[in-house]
């Protein structure tokens, strides 16, 4: 018999909706079945299963399981919780007899503290489970593994080197690692080489702020669409009528656009907001339309 006791009550009706109404009256939905037993829908008390199965064996702990007055030596198994409200949601028990081996997995537990550790060594978990075959009524809450022989860096605990508890079978590979102390990945420090740029000229610098200035180059382009403009009206008024009109138009057109292009220019080198390069354009575009739309009425005038 088992030191651990759970009384279970059997239900009726299966789904969503019954299990539901379970878990809100403080109950847990389970189901037994195994070696005797026909696979039997259950009930259990879910602050019993909490202390059950909060033992030092987990989940490996065999209880002894009554169900309508009558005792079934069961093992734990699939136990379904939620993490963050911290509530079993369902769990399988597994029926077992006292004379018949079975097969599960048990943790294994560090223990120790390793020399090789403190020689500079880490520490490396390999494997975390065995698996075992035993008595329902020999299995062990865990298996240790003593990292106080590994002495110096590169050495390690297989299985066969695992104390193996009375009436246990290992069954999971002998030379598989289980522990290791290896010798710390010294981190990887990229070099970081900085282009070397030979200095550019202030024409060459100058070209190389504008070809990054989208709106510059369109103030450029502005400022010789103005000096087009010039030589269309010279070519088609009298000329006369040319003097003032040319010199507002290459003012406004050809001097203010190399003066707002080298302002944005710089703009963009400081990080300027697009705002500050949108006003260089706009006062190449303002120059040059008063410009002609003043002079040229003002000179027919006079003429």
């Amino acid at each position: 018999m088992a030191d651990n006791k759970l009384v279970a009550d059997k239900r009726e009706g299966t789904g969503k909706g019954v299990a539901r109404k379970l878990r809100a009256a403080g109950r847990v939905p389970a189901v037994l079945y195994g070696v005797g037993v026909e696979p039997t829908a259950l009930s259990v008390d879910a602050k019993d299963l909490y202390h059950l199965l909060h033992t030092g064996a987990g989940t490996n702990v065999l209880v002894d399981l009554e169900v309508d007055g009558k005792p079934h030596l069961a093992l734990p198994r699939d136990v379904q919780h939620d993490h963050i409200r911290g509530r079993y949601w369902h769990v399988d028990f597994l029926a077992v007899s006292a004379d018949s081996k079975i097969t599960l997995t048990v943790p294994v537990r560090v223990v120790g503290e390793s020399p090789g550790v403190k020689l500079g060594g880490v520490l490396e978990h390999h494997l975390w489970e065995l698996q075992v075959e035993c008595l329902p009524t020999d299995v062990p809450d865990a298996i240790e593994a003593d990292v106080s022989a590994l002495v110096e860096i590169g050495t390690s605990l297989k299985v066969a080197d695992l104390p193996v508890p009375e009436g246990v079978t290992i069954l999971t590979a002998r030379e598989e690692s289980v522990v290791a102390v290896q010798q710390p990945q010294a981190p990887v420090v990229e070099e970081v080489v900085e282009e070397q740029t030979k200095p550019l000229g202030l024409w060459a610098d100058t070209w190389r702020r504008l070809k990054r200035n989208k709106v510059a180059l369109v103030g450029l382009g502005i400022g010789f669409t103005n000096v087009r403009i010039v030589a269309w009206l010279q070519a088609r008024t009298p000329e006369a009528m040319i003097g003032r009109v040319m010199s507002l138009a290459m003012m406004g057109g050809v001097v203010m656009s190399p003066l707002s292009l080298a302002a944005a220019g710089v703009l963009v080198d400081l990080g300027a907001a697009t705002p500050m390069y949108l006003g260089a354009g706009a006062l190449i575009v303002v120059s040059c339309v008063a410009a002609i739309a003043w002079g040229v009425p003002q000179q027919m005038r006079e003429a």
